[in-house]
């Protein structure tokens, strides 16, 4: 693993924690994670790591992003996008320092996001249940997307928690504006 200059090294797909499955649905149908170590990770809860993610994402990449969940997965994201009970859309089930939980469905799926930070590691999981038989095929369609986009935003946050002076923090906060 080459390290970068957040420290540690870059995102990498790993097994989905017992923890993090605990967390999300019984019995998923699909299971990813992914997880970057970087120094100072344990420095913000789960909560603003998933918020760093997705929400600090580039805009042209946010968009296409939403577009892609509510067109070719059909999930139903809330309005606002973002607001203190929701990250992108998606509803916070639970939060601790050390994880996140946000779902969200649509007609053909049922889809658990799992933050979580520990130590100098942070895991992004993703957990799926098919609730037709057509959302295996609309997953089919998106999971190369997914696991592309997930580790290159996991590296990005990253990269934002070694900026000088929490200057990610101000661009995320500057967005929300």
């Amino acid at each position: 693993m080459k390290p970068d200059r957040a420290g540690g090294g870059r995102a990498r797909a790993v097994e989905p924690s017992a923890g993090a499955r605990g967390l999300a649905l019984d019995n998923p149908d699909y299971a990813y994670a992914c997880q970057r170590v970087t120094a100072g990770a344990a420095g913000r809860p789960a909560e603003q790591w998933a918020r760093e993610v997705f929400e600090g994402a580039p805009q042209p990449l946010r968009g296409l992003i939403v577009a892609g969940w509510i067109t070719v997965l059909r999930l139903r994201l809330s309005r606002p996008r973002s607001s203190p009970g929701h990250v992108l859309g998606w509803e916070i089930i639970s939060a601790t320092p050390f994880a996140a939980v946000f779902g969200v469905t649509s007609a053909a799926l049922t889809a658990r996001l799992v933050v979580q930070v520990e130590g100098d590691a942070v895991t992004h999981s993703t957990f799926l249940r098919y609730d037709r038989p057509y959302g295996k095929v609309l997953w089919a369609l998106s999971e190369p997307v997914h696991r592309a986009v997930i580790p290159y935003l996991l590296n990005r946050a990253a990269r934002g928690v070694a900026t000088p002076n929490g200057e990610a923090d101000r661009r995320l906060r500057s967005r929300r504006r």
